[in-house]
């Protein structure tokens, strides 16, 4: 059985950790981020050997050896000195904004999760006996604790900015680089998890608050202020089938913005809020232009655009249908009407010239029932090619000849 090494004094263990653990480490970091070039692995069992030294004791019964503590709270204040001193410093510099702050962001959260991820193996002693006897949290979620607080907490209003700002190039026709938004979104979700207790990661839903909070409650906000400044001109400028098409264009390319860079739980919100801004707002005023609204498009029997319609609008449910089925209904029932006043035109000119049908077949009253089920019959067809047979404007067909 091997012998176990000797305690060492406080000290000098740490001296022995910053010169031949941190120092190289942070080094390597800040010129190449790969802490892989760091060590070799007999290095790393030295340094871990270290930690056991450092943190060995003889005592056998709880509180935890008070050199525990100051190891714990040495290495938070190492991570600490190097946020302050480094990351801040290079993400909080003048010529730093923009993309390139986004870019520098990303670059710095990759070299914080490798430094995590070696202050948590190193120094797994802490981890596996420290941290479960004084409840503190692990060494990662410290760490990251230490970057959010130190560092994130003094940008996320420029990130922030810096995202919208980029989002808005791209709805504008910009080329943007949206691998290096999704990196974005991905330090907000990380960042947001891996704060949590390992009690806390049981909820998806505390691990997004982050997220949530800081980039999609502030991306939705500057997507309804883009479509109500938007859709304002669209709805005067605009033919109702010209608006549609627009509609349908920014809602796609909105979910496809979504998908390329945000998180899923994000989709339905933005075809929400897409919704919301860009058809329901406007709904009224283009449905009953008079040159193209929907009676327009009725009556020229312009499929297309109603399948467009359809496809707009069937997502919001009765919410979105509704105002459609009720202009539609009594589209129906004004067609219906005139030919009946149509009939009772000719049945009373026939009636005053004195003339009797010749078969039963050509009688008047028998026209406006043929002309009302050929109407009938073309709208049921309408409702199956263009409205998917929805249970709405069926029923709405069926009221309007009651």
């Amino acid at each position: 059985m091997a012998i176990p090494p000797e305690p060492i004094d406080f000290r000098e263990g740490w001296e022995f950790l910053e010169q031949n653990g941190f120092s190289p480490l942070l080094d390597t970091l800040e010129e190449f981020g790969d802490a892989k070039l760091t060590f070799k692995a007999g290095q790393l069992v030295e340094l871990s050997m270290m930690v056991y030294r450092v943190c060995s004791s003889k005592q056998s019964a709880p509180p935890p050896p008070p050199q525990r503590e100051d190891l714990y709270r040495r290495v938070e204040k190492r991570i600490n000195q190097y946020l302050e001193e480094k990351v801040l410093k290079a993400v909080t510099e003048k010529e730093i904004h923009g993309e390139f702050l986004l870019k520098e962001l990303v670059k710095r959260w990759n070299n914080h999760c490798i430094l995590v991820g070696w202050v948590s193996n190193r120094f797994r002693f802490l981890d596996l006996y420290y941290v479960k006897e004084a409840v503190v949290p692990k060494l990662a979620v410290m760490g990251f604790r230490c970057f959010k607080e130190t560092v994130f907490s003094q940008i996320n209003n420029d990130v922030r900015h810096a995202v919208l700002q980029v989002v808005q190039q791209e709805r504008s026709g910009q080329v943007v680089d949206t691998h290096l938004l999704r990196c974005i979104k991905d330090i907000f979700v990380e960042m947001g998890m891996n704060i949590l207790t390992s009690h806390a990661h049981e909820s998806e839903t505390a691990g997004l608050l982050l997220y949530e909070q800081e980039l999609e409650k502030p991306f939705l906000n500057s997507t309804k202020d883009f479509y109500r400044a938007e859709t304002a001109k669209w709805a005067t400028e605009l033919s109702f089938h010209d608006f549609m098409v627009k509609a349908e264009q920014s809602i796609e390319a909105e979910l496809t913005r979504t998908r390329a860079y945000l998180h899923q739980k994000t989709k339905n919100l933005v075809r929400k809020c897409c919704e919301e801004e860009i058809l329901k707002h406007h709904q009224e005023h283009v449905l009953t232009k008079e040159s193209s609204g929907l009676v327009f498009m009725l009556v020229e029997n312009q499929k297309d655009d109603l399948q467009r319609l359809f496809r707009l609008f069937s997502p919001m449910g009765e919410y979105g249908l509704s105002m459609i089925a009720k202009i539609y209904r009594e589209h129906i029932e004004a067609e219906g009407n005139a030919l009946v006043e149509a009939e009772k035109s000719k049945m009373e000119a026939q009636s005053q010239e004195g003339g009797k049908a010749k078969s039963l077949a050509s009688k008047p009253e028998f026209d406006c029932i043929e002309s009302l089920l050929a109407l009938h019959d073309r709208y049921l067809s309408l409702v199956k090619e263009c409205f998917a047979e929805s249970t709405i404007f069926k029923d709405a067909t069926k009221e309007a000849f009651e």
